[in-house]
């Protein structure tokens, strides 16, 4: 398995993250102290550097989503950042940069409003070489091959 990337050789216990408690308005939104998700096999937990904010998550937090949505839910349908733990045979290492989007993220599992995310390995997009270096645009630049057409 390939190991988290902070300092001391693990993660941290905690992490902050914005939560849906309920559905209702701005005050829905609770910035929270949470465990960071424990990844399962197949899946990998990425280090959040940035997220998207989408009309999903305002239709989330109104309570208008599908029935796979319950609270409180972390939401956030897309991300980008650095692979903290994976597979080993998931072809991702640590440290590596990825985007991440869909797929029930941020809906039937928490999403990327949060420092640590976990989404299964076939739903990450390595991050191509004119990405690197750049936060502030990813989401925007690396994931709209895939859903601008």
């Amino acid at each position: 398995m390939s190991r988290p990337t902070d300092a001391d050789g693990a993660a941290p216990a905690t992490m902050r993250a914005v939560a849906v408690t309920r559905p209702g308005g701005l005050d829905a939104l609770e910035i929270k102290d949470v465990p960071v998700p424990v990844r399962k096999p197949g899946w990998v937990r990425i280090k959040v550097k940035a997220f998207g904010v989408n009309e999903s998550e305002v239709t989330t937090r109104k309570g208008e989503s599908d029935p796979e949505v319950t609270y409180p839910r972390i939401p956030g349908i897309e991300g980008v950042g650095a692979i903290d733990e994976a597979d080993e045979d998931s072809g991702l290492h640590a440290g590596q940069r990825v985007a991440t989007m869909m797929g029930g993220m941020g809906r039937s599992y928490d999403g990327a409003y949060a420092q640590y995310v976990t989404v299964p390995a076939g739903q990450v997009i390595p991050s191509r070489p004119a990405c690197r270096g750049m936060w502030s645009v990813p989401c925007r630049r690396c994931s709209s091959p895939r859903t601008a057409h």
